[in-house]
């Protein structure tokens, strides 16, 4: 019996390993969550919130007027009926962002209208608006705080999967 025992261990450690060794894989860490592109039906963002209040949240609105509220410091759903998605998206930690002035981030397939600074429950917020190139109506906007890293603080298009397309961080100019 010990030497089946012992050659069963033997034959373990001769036994070649089925893939490259890896590290343990470590949550990911978050600087702050947004909004879902879609809920899950599908349905494009509309309009996206950063509240600051007491009720610190993600609030997502999707064209199919679905209405999600997740938790912003972990990304879990606080209020998120189906068909929410079950969580906010991450964006990864990354380097503070220490801007002296600031710019509005290019948006792919957009013109750049105009932007100035808005004053939100004593927080300074630098707000970008474009039009969508071929149209004379189709907007995005893009809210950023200047503090908390440059984070979106809200989002809205009239065309679905517009406020998607807001980047989630501000750039420096």
């Amino acid at each position: 019996m010990r030497f089946l025992s012992f050659a069963a261990l033997f034959g373990l450690a001769l036994a070649e390993r089925t893939g490259p060794l890896r590290p343990r894989q470590s949550p990911q860490s978050c600087d702050f969550y947004k909004c879902p592109s879609n809920d899950a039906r599908g349905s494009d963002l509309m309009a996206a919130l950063t509240s600051v209040g007491t009720e610190h949240t993600v609030n997502c609105e999707y064209f199919d007027l679905t209405s999600c509220y997740y938790n912003y410091n972990t990304g879990a759903e606080d209020i998120a009926p189906q068909p929410c998605p079950p969580a906010a998206a991450c964006v990864p930690h990354s380097q503070p962002i220490t801007c002296t002035s600031y710019g509005c981030p290019t948006i792919l397939g957009t013109t750049y209208l105009d932007s100035n600074f808005l004053d939100i429950d004593g927080l300074e917020v630098w707000a970008c608006d474009y039009l969508y190139s071929g149209s004379q109506t189709d907007t995005v906007s893009c809210e950023y705080f200047t503090s908390m890293n440059g984070q979106v603080y809200s989002a809205y298009s009239t065309r679905p999967g517009g406020a998607s397309q807001c980047p989630p961080r501000i750039s420096c100019a």
